[in-house]
């Protein structure tokens, strides 16, 4: 378990610098093997040249990582009365999008938080974004 929460961690780090994800086998793991290496010897460095690093396999970590943050916060939010604000904007490039935030009461405090930002890839009409956001709702529930 505490491997797991180690390598979560270091993923986690990857991705909040927002560096390529293949820093972490181009830079830091032979950083690491070096200080290792140094410190307390070869056996300890090539255990840690066996950890997957490549850029694979830190980007499936930070997805799991992000469905996980995903999940936990659909499940305190299912038992809760909450607000949606709905929003529709253009960005720079001129591509619209449909964003919704959610506002609910969590113990002591109001909780605000980003539900989604979706493209709208059609004419933005009423039916259109409620489409995109009954969509959103019910791939939610169903997970």
């Amino acid at each position: 378990m505490k491997k797991l929460y180690l390598l979560l961690t270091k993923y986690h780090k990857i991705t909040r610098c927002k560096k390529p994800h293949t820093i972490a086998k181009e830079l830091i793991l032979p950083a690491a093997i070096e200080i290792v290496e140094t410190m307390f010897g070869d056996n300890f460095a090539k255990e840690l040249q066996s950890k997957p690093l490549s850029n694979d396999t830190v980007s499936r970590r930070i997805d799991d990582i992000s469905e996980d943050i995903e999940q936990q916060f659909f499940v305190k939010l299912r038992d809760k009365l909450f607000s949606i604000q709905l929003d529709e904007a253009t960005d720079s490039n001129k591509d619209a999008h449909f964003i919704a935030y959610v506002r609910f009461w969590d113990g002591m405090s109001t909780v605000e938080e980003l539900l989604f930002c979706k493209p709208i890839k059609i004419k933005a009409t009423e039916i259109a974004l409620f489409d995109i956001l009954n969509n959103f709702i019910n791939e939610a529930n169903t997970e």
